[in-house]
């Protein structure tokens, strides 16, 4: 954009986007410390007595350490908060720059005001 001005389009794309990103990463990784995991997996002991860590408790005899979020969860957030940014790179680049909408001009319409 050539303006400082932000779209409808602009303000919701990067507050769901951004706020997606953020919910997976931060605030739930602190509730996570907060709640005493250090690993937001599944922590336990195999029919082996072996100690494993995994993102499903699926095959586990015993769980010692069970995450407050789901990490299948917390991954999901966190791709389709990608998918929403990357859809608005795709509206920015394709549909804005083809149609002329205002403040979505090509980068070659900027590049002859400087000259």
């Amino acid at each position: 954009m050539t303006d400082n001005t932000k779209t409808m389009v602009d303000r919701i794309a990067m507050g769901v986007g951004g706020g997606l990103l953020l919910l997976s990463t931060v605030v739930i990784g602190l509730i996570e410390v907060l709640a005493g995991n250090n690993v937001p997996l599944y922590v336990g002991t195999n029919a082996d007595g072996e100690t494993v860590q995994a993102a499903t408790a699926a095959g586990m005899e015993v769980v010692n350490n069970a995450p407050v979020v789901p990490p299948n969860l917390r991954a999901l957030i966190l791709v389709i908060g990608l998918a929403v940014l990357g859809g608005y790179a795709i509206f920015v680049v394709g549909y804005g720059a083809m149609n002329g909408v205002p403040g979505y001009e090509s980068s070659s319409s900027t590049a002859e005001t400087f000259e």
